[in-house]
């Protein structure tokens, strides 16, 4: 359209994005921000999987319902 970029303004906001991009990406500031469902140490990934396929395993299995889950 005819109008002049700063390069110098946008090389300054693209790594201002990087930095914060790379900030939130970061597995502390999402879980710590209930972003996700927590942070498990790599070393009891085996007894946390464990765990959780009992819990499933020793729930009862009912019919389901006419609506899936709707996430807001």
């Amino acid at each position: 359209t005819g109008q002049v970029i700063d390069e110098n303004a946008a090389a300054a906001r693209n790594e201002k994005f990087r930095l914060v991009v790379e900030k939130e990406s970061d597995v502390y500031y999402t879980t710590s921000r209930c972003l996700d469902d927590g942070v498990i140490d790599p070393r009891d990934t085996r007894d946390v999987v464990g765990m959780c396929l009992s819990v499933v395993y020793n729930r009862e299995v009912k019919g389901g319902n006419l609506y899936g889950i709707s996430r807001m």
